[in-house]
């Protein structure tokens, strides 16, 4: 993947990514007062037995209008990050293109293929935050494939990101929301370093749970996940059992996203079009229909692109394929992701006549594959976390799964979308050592040694038995 990644490198300039490709991140600011939290997500706002709260995430932040928003000076990046939150950015966009590539070349016909890149990149930040040794210089090979974003360059991009992503705008009804959680179990503790950065970076909530209390983890967690999505993705959908009674670590990242289009349809611009199948077949489906001028676009030879705005700045890129074109052929292509992923100078205004179907699709994830395709197999088997966890467990843990779920509604006001990426971590197991099959059936030697090391006795026994 690294190879790959460097390829692109030079196809791919600085820009905005949107989240899960579908919100832009560059529009945010302050009114909400720094350091302000939320209460513990207890169901009376009370101490569930067995579960302990050790940091609370900070508040979003907060806007009246659109207006507010973009004028806000408080939303303009710190210039020392200018450059840090620009590699930020194409990492992002390398780490989505290869990773959806991997994901796209098994994916089936007839299947909905939902990803958000920015939400897995989230948990392998934290989790290589917390690492060392190898475990460390593998998740740098993939968080950091160019090698421009060190560390501490990250986390504080990552800070960043954190602060422009969390705003909400009122008037317009718009939203966007990311959020994080850390999960240990009793016995394992966490450095203040990296306690620090959870907090400070990440902006986490973090957790301990106890022996005996993964049921109410389990609902803890539920509520959590419906808080931080807007019950979007909701809590029975959680994999079961979460926590299991060996897991030690789980790492926890939803993004939720709504606003409204720029251009809302009416009641008037709905209407049945036929939607046709990759198998031929068809079936009349709402769309949205309206008229765009001077909507941005690009025309390719195998595809075009139009872009849809939303009231809070960020953008609905939709790509079409020509219907002679193997859309396997186009995710392999540079350009293909600079148009789908970032404004470029291709992009020229043209009257664009929209016809969206109104869906509301639903994918979930076993990323545990695509994290083996992507060099970093070794957490399936062994994980070195001493950098930022206290306890035996901090260097005796593997990844035992890692999921995702995500949910896009588009409807006549705009896009509503929310995704939860869970990685759980168990103690590893020992390495199982090979066989030796010792079944004494034909004559053998033996000796008997006693606690000092002398041979009391030796022998060949070739007629054993009862004499």
């Amino acid at each position: 993947m690294k190879n790959t990644i460097r390829k692109k490198v030079l196809g791919l300039g600085a820009g905005l990514l949107g989240a899960g490709m579908l919100a832009s991140c560059s529009l945010p600011s302050p009114t909400a007062k720094p350091g302000s939290t939320t209460a513990p997500t207890t169901q009376q706002g009370e101490a569930v037995k067995g579960i302990k709260q050790l940091s609370v995430a900070p508040l979003g932040l907060s806007y009246k209008s659109s207006y507010e928003l973009f004028n806000d000076p408080l939303s303009q990046l710190q210039t020392s990050q200018e450059k840090n939150f620009a590699e930020l950015l194409k990492t992002l966009r390398f780490f989505s293109a290869d990773s959806f590539e991997l994901l796209f070349a098994k994916h089936k016909a007839g299947k909905n293929l939902l990803y958000a890149p920015v939400s897995l990149y989230m948990d392998l930040a934290m989790l290589a935050d917390a690492a060392s040794a190898q475990t460390a210089k593998d998740l740098e090979g993939t968080l950091n494939p160019a090698d421009t974003l060190d560390r501490e360059a990250r986390a504080l991009a990552i800070a960043e990101l954190m602060r422009l992503f969390n705003r909400e705008v009122t008037e317009e009804n718009a939203k966007s929301q990311l959020s994080n959680a850390l999960w240990l179990k009793e016995g394992l503790g966490l450095k203040s370093d990296y306690r620090d950065r959870l907090e400070k970076t990440y902006h986490a909530d973090t957790y301990t749970w106890g022996a005996g209390s993964e049921d109410q983890a389990h609902e803890e967690i539920g509520r959590w996940v419906e808080d931080k999505t807007n019950k979007l993705i909701t809590a029975d959908s959680l994999p079961k059992p979460l926590p299991a009674p060996n897991d030690a670590l789980i790492l926890i990242n939803a993004l939720y996203y709504k606003s409204n289009w720029q251009q809302v349809f009416s009641e008037g611009m709905v209407e049945k079009r036929d939607f046709h199948y990759t198998d031929g077949s068809k079936a009349q489906l709402d769309f949205l229909v309206q008229k765009n001028n001077f909507s941005r676009s690009v025309l390719r030879d195998d595809y075009n692109v139009g872009v849809f705005p939303m009231t809070d700045g960020a953008e609905m890129r939709f790509l079409l394929p020509d219907e002679s074109v193997d859309p396997q052929t186009l995710v392999n292509k540079s350009t293909f992701w600079a148009d789908l992923l970032q404004n470029n100078n291709d992009s020229q205004d043209h009257d664009v006549v929209w016809g969206i179907p109104k869906s509301d699709v639903k994918g979930e994830l076993d990323l545990l594959p695509l994290l083996d395709e992507m060099g970093l197999s070794s957490l399936l088997q062994n994980m070195t976390l001493d950098g930022g966890l206290d306890g035996a467990a901090a260097n005796a843990m593997a990844l035992s799964a890692a999921s995702q779920s995500v949910r896009i509604k588009t409807h006549e006001k705009g896009v509503e979308a929310a995704a939860v990426t869970i990685m759980t971590a168990t103690t590893s197991m020992p390495e199982p050592k090979p066989e030796l099959d010792m079944n004494l059936d034909r004559p053998f030697f033996c000796a008997l040694v006693n606690q000092y090391g002398v041979p009391v006795f030796v022998a060949y026994i070739e007629t054993p038995g009862m004499s």
